[in-house]
């Protein structure tokens, strides 16, 4: 991550981001923005399904694709809290 040195938090947050989502999903969103507000810290992303998740929502089973998207929530926030602290020591 030397490479992120000198950037604005917002702007690592939103690498980190799209670094996660990229490892555990096989690829990362096309866009990420991250705001800071006080305590509170937003990330959006653009353009985050698999070619497989947006076959489904093609083929109106976009429930299928949350269920898939919240079975494996948990992995991709635990790597994106570890990186967190792992860039504040």
């Amino acid at each position: 991550m030397h490479e992120q040195r000198g950037k604005p938090p917002a702007a690592m947050i939103s690498t980190a981001t799209v670094q996660v989502l990229r490892e555990y999903t096989g690829r990362g969103p096309t866009k990420a923005k991250t705001m800071i507000n006080d305590d509170l810290v937003t990330v959006l992303l653009a353009d985050t399904l698999t070619e497989g998740e947006r076959k489904l929502v093609e083929t109106g089973h976009p429930d299928r694709v949350i269920r898939l998207r919240h079975g494996g929530s948990l992995a991709p926030r635990c790597a994106a809290w570890e990186g967190g602290r792992q860039r504040q020591a």
